[in-house]
């Protein structure tokens, strides 16, 4: 790859590293450096530059906050507002460490990788402002490439209002140009309280079958009476606040910093299965194009706010984004948007909540509420009772219900608590954050909350109840994961992705024999609600018939078959069956799992 800068944009791209180039042509130069590899190439090589001469030595550091303050007052391409006291606190701190950057100059030791934040920094941060935004409104520019070959790009208008913590208004608007009428615009929907939740979007039609389908109708669908923090109607909030996808990672780089339309920024990178949340929150509903696991995205986020300013995600091997989000308008001042008309139309779910006085209910309220303040209560139709709790983004909902109703999760991680207590943690995925479950003789309580791990856990720990083990599921022993790999024919994985660690082992008969099942996950959250699954049986004698379609791997020289759909690797070695589940991981890191095995 060449390092020149394409010639229209030779003049600017010095101004624009400098924050001297006017408001049009920054906009312009930006979205050509969204789609230009080349450029970009020459914009990191610069900004190296540039920072190496800001940390050499010098004699004197003035005092640079109103300097600061007074730019911002002149310069606001991008409506990120906030109240003045706040700001001024924020920007003073900011010079502050700039100052002190510039006098110790090589020395501190997040310089020297390039870094300027940690991972842990920005976690931190992340879960801060999510218990501190109240309200929030935002506009954004999408633009997405690969989804049809008819259609190279295409282009979307994005609206979102937010009142913390269950109103919402999203609009997707779809500005592509296709063939003809005849194709199906993505024009979403979506609005929601704390009553009800409600979408709009495109009737699900295969792409490769577009442009005819059967029914290209939009569809409605909506629930009612809906329970707090409802993991059947989550609402987007990746999309404000990138909560889930740093706050929950584990697997993110800050590899440095940028202006985006004038505001210092983060850049961090990550894999796309890191990214969903996000990704998933921009495409809250309709049609988009598919990314693999390993796909690169880079996201900017805002050093003050925290909020993001331009996403973009590039297919491995590829040098031009197939997905650019960008924020054009960001407003978090505490004028919200009011009540939301959720309307009740189209395909309908009742949710069964019905409000009641939290004194009502046979619910033992936590002594430790990790600063969260009481939000709503009452009860189901199918018997729950529910306290909830939230601020900001940052909530908690504490459920009970008889003892015998269900068991706890079979892939659950058996904790033990602070005061002793046997209690079971499940990780976030798709559909429901955080979860400890408690059994006591008469009561099965579950927690749940998008806190982190360790604030559950110590949230739960505050419940004063008699917590007991929970009976084995059906047909399993629950076993350490010592003791699953201390079964002669069992083997333990030398090699693990990073984060990955033991959650859960069993071992069950499987006909003449016994077969071990050990659970892998990630702390916080697992997308795909499994993690790493890996069995092993001494009674199966040859791989089971499937209608799947599979792919020949070779294994030491043993040949295993690969389903791409169910992420899943099997083989037989030495009459011995092995096979490692992994929904979210790719066909080289589930053959390095494999090949670690000892």
């Amino acid at each position: 790859m060449s390092s020149s800068v394409h010639e229209p944009y030779r003049d600017d791209l010095s101004a624009y590293i400098d924050g001297e180039l006017d408001p049009g042509a920054r906009g312009e130069l930006e979205q050509h450096l969204e789609t230009c590899a080349e450029c970009r190439v020459v914009e990191k090589r610069l900004r190296g530059v540039v920072a190496a001469v800001r940390l050499q030595a010098v004699e004197a550091v003035p005092n640079l906050t109103e300097a600061i303050m007074e730019r911002i007052t002149e310069e606001q391409p991008l409506t990120l507002k906030r109240q003045e006291r706040v700001r001024r606190f924020r920007i003073g701190a900011a010079a502050a460490v700039v100052t002190a950057a510039v006098l110790v100059g090589s020395s501190l030791p997040w310089l020297q990788d390039g870094s300027v934040a940690s991972a842990a920094d920005v976690t931190g941060s992340v879960r801060a402002a999510a218990r501190a935004l109240e309200s929030y409104r935002a506009e954004y520019k999408i633009v997405e490439r690969g989804w049809h070959e008819a259609v190279p790009v295409r282009r979307f208008d994005v609206r979102v209002s937010f009142n913390a913590p269950e109103t919402m208004s999203l609009s997707i608007e779809d500005r592509s140009n296709y063939p003809s009428a005849v194709w199906p615009r993505n024009d979403v929907r979506l609005l929601a309280d704390p009553n009800g939740w409600w979408i709009k979007e495109p009737r699900p039609c295969p792409v490769a079958a577009l442009p005819i389908c059967v029914d290209t109708l939009e569809i409605e669908r909506g629930v009612t009476d809906r329970q707090p923090f409802d993991g059947g109607s989550r609402l987007p909030t990746d999309l404000i606040l990138p909560l889930e996808t740093l706050a929950g990672s584990e697997n993110f780089r800050v590899v440095g910093e940028r202006v985006i339309a004038g505001h210092a920024a983060y850049e961090l990178e990550m894999e796309f299965r890191d990214a969903q949340p996000f990704v998933a929150a921009v495409e809250a509903g309709g049609s988009w194009r598919t990314f693999e696991p390993t796909d690169r995205v880079e996201m900017f986020i805002d050093r003050a706010t925290w909020f993001p300013l331009l996403v973009r995600v590039t297919p491995a091997g590829a040098e031009q984004p197939d997905l650019v989000v960008r924020a054009v308008s960001l407003n978090d001042t505490d004028e919200g948007e009011g009540d939301i008309d959720v309307p009740a139309t189209g395909t309908l779910r009742d949710g069964g909540w019905t409000p009641e006085d939290p004194e009502s209910l046979d619910v033992p309220a936590p002594g430790f509420l990790s600063g969260l303040e009481p939000y709503r209560s009452g009860s189901t139709s199918t018997g729950r009772e529910v306290l909830s709790y939230a601020r900001g983004l940052t909530w908690l909902k504490v459920a009970a219900e008889p003892a015998g109703r269900n068991s706890y999760p079979r892939t659950a991680e058996s904790v033990r608590l602070s005061n002793g207590s046997p209690a079971y943690y499940l990780p976030a995925d798709w559909y429901l954050s955080r979860r400890v479950d408690l059994f006591t003789s008469s009561q099965h309580i579950v927690l749940e909350s998008n806190l982190p791990r360790e604030d559950l856990i110590e949230v739960a720990a505050s419940i004063s109840v008699a917590a007991r083990r929970a009976p084995d599921p059906p047909g399993v022993t629950v076993v350490s994961v010592d003791e699953a790999y201390a079964l002669e024919f069992a083997r333990e994985p030398s090699y693990l992705p990073e984060g990955y660690r033991p959650s859960s082992a069993y071992v069950f008969p499987d006909g003449s024999g016994t077969a071990s099942e050990v659970i892998y996950r990630r702390s916080e959250i697992e997308f795909d609600g499994l993690g790493i699954r890996l069995v092993q049986s001494d009674a199966v004698e040859f791989l089971p018939p499937s209608s799947q379609e599979f792919q020949s791997v070779v294994l030491d020289g043993v040949r295993a078959r690969w389903s791409p759909d169910a992420g899943e690797l099997q083989w037989i070695s030495h009459g011995v069956y092995r096979s490692i589940t992994a929904p979210s991981l790719d066909l080289g890191t589930v053959v390095a799992i494999a090949n670690g095995l000892r």
